[in-house]
């Protein structure tokens, strides 16, 4: 098992128990769900309720409805399973695609070196020159079994 830091506790919300997550994540919508689990400090809790709030999730976990039962958990990072995200073929995390071989007009232009998550338009670095676009008409195809991502038309953002 795989687990992804999903954000972290910055604080309660009002007295009967909900935690305040900051999350950055690029798919909290998979994660933030009554039912699924939450990984802190070692310990699984199960998501009881949860609600998009001000730009940060608001969690009840295991039920609790007391601020003072669950106060202790602020300022801990929230961890989440990879498998339990359940991603389509099509679906893919930006962070997976690291080491990634880019090729362009059927030729090999370098590897995948970062990433900015940016939201509005998230960007791949290449040999750590250049960034691509994820949204647009730059990436054609990305193939996970290979792990490879096929592009056209980076002839102007190539140096």
């Amino acid at each position: 098992m795989k687990f992804l830091n999903v954000g972290k506790i910055v604080n309660t919300f009002g007295i009967k128990g909900e935690l305040k997550i900051v999350s950055r994540f690029e798919m909290p919508e998979k994660v933030f769900l009554k039912g699924n689990k939450l990984r802190i400090n070692n310990n699984l809790f199960l998501i009881t309720n949860a609600r998009f709030h001000h730009h940060n999730y608001l969690v009840e976990l295991n039920n609790i409805k007391d601020i003072n039962e669950i106060e202790y958990l602020v300022g801990n990072d929230v961890f989440f399973n990879e498998d339990d995200l359940h991603l389509q073929d099509s679906e893919y995390l930006i962070s997976e695609l690291v080491d990634y071989k880019v090729l362009n007009n059927n030729k090999e232009i370098g590897i995948v070196t970062d990433y900015d998550d940016n939201k509005i338009n998230p960007l791949i670095k290449v040999n750590n020159k250049f960034y691509i676009p994820i949204k647009g008409n730059f990436i054609k195809k990305i193939n996970k079994d290979n792990k490879e991502i096929i592009t056209e038309n980076l002839e102007g953002l190539m140096l």
